[in-house]
């Protein structure tokens, strides 16, 4: 259980490739989160505030689920051992805004679908966890081009189909996605907004 003593060579790879190694590092096994962000971020020559790290999950030989928090600011040693077994590989993301800072955001992947139904962008979105749909979907607005009402709404899908549809005053820390849910973002019809709605729809 000690092949990493005091140095250690750890495979980095980036959390959306992470069968690649993009590099290795020489580091030491009592760093903490700091310093092995600073390490990654003077090879990529990116600010280390704005570098989260995933752990390497044994089980799934895989990246696991959840980024290491940055105020757990465990060692390496820690990052490298988990469940009882050691593994060489951490990963990382580059993100727009320090990491500390996105902790206390809520974080999700927006797909955008036209009126065909067809898939036409997703977009990383990152917004304060108490913030509600309606915020969420503004700053979305200013992300994608919209060409219709402008008016748009959330829907939560699983495998394709319709689960839920989020009104807009809901917060955006119930949403989640895992699995074959996916956050839908789609304008709404003409047709459906309510100055051209007929008597006989209501």
């Amino acid at each position: 259980g000690n092949y990493c003593v005091n140095r250690c060579t750890v495979k980095i790879c980036k959390l959306e490739t992470p069968k690649e190694v993009a590099f290795t590092l020489d580091l030491m096994e009592n760093m903490v989160y700091a310093d092995v962000v600073a390490a990654i971020g003077k090879q990529i020559n990116h600010p280390a505030e704005n570098i989260r790290l995933t752990a390497h999950s044994t089980y799934l030989d895989a990246p696991r689920q959840t980024p290491i928090k940055t105020t757990d600011a465990r060692t390496l040693r820690d990052m490298l051992f988990f469940a009882n077994s050691w593994s060489d590989t951490v990963y990382f993301e580059t993100l727009d805004a320090p990491v500390a800072e996105v902790e206390n955001k809520k974080e999700m992947t927006l797909r955008f679908f036209n009126e065909h139904v067809q898939e036409e962008s997703k977009v990383k979105m990152i917004v304060p966890r108490n913030a509600t749909i309606n915020v969420l979907l503004q700053e979305f607005a200013l992300r994608v081009e919209l060409k219709g009402t402008r008016q748009l709404r959330l829907i939560e899908t699983f495998n394709g189909k319709v689960q839920k549809q989020f009104k807009p005053t809901e917060s955006v820390e119930w949403l989640h996605e895992y699995g074959h849910i996916v956050l839908r973002v789609e304008e709404v019809g003409a047709e459906e907004l309510p100055e051209n709605r007929t008597d006989d729809d209501r």
